[in-house]
């Protein structure tokens, strides 16, 4: 059984962002260089949700629920709009240049 191309691209994707959340959690240069490259793979979920969530949410539930709550909602918002909004968008786009 072959799985289709843009589910292995979903895969991988999926697999990176948690890789990058996870070593933003290490400490040292590497949760610097896993921050980093976790926004810019999340973009612009993740830039909204650390820049202009993040302080908000802190102030009602503690650090320890909002870090790793916080990058899984990021993962899942930032997965729905790079793989089914966008491509969505994309498609009525190409349709109405018809």
């Amino acid at each position: 059984m072959k799985i289709p191309l843009r589910h292995r691209l979903g895969i991988a994707w999926t697999l990176i962002a948690v890789l990058l959340a996870c070593g933003s959690f290490a400490g040292g240069d590497t949760s610097i260089l896993c921050g980093f490259g976790f926004l810019l793979w999340t973009a612009p979920v993740g830039i909204i949700a650390v820049f202009y969530v993040y302080e908000y949410v802190l102030k009602v539930l503690p650090q320890s629920v909002v870090d790793p709550v916080g990058m899984a909602l990021v993962i899942l918002l930032a997965y729905i709009f790079w793989f089914f909004a966008i491509p969505r968008v994309l498609s009525a786009v190409r349709q109405s240049k018809r």
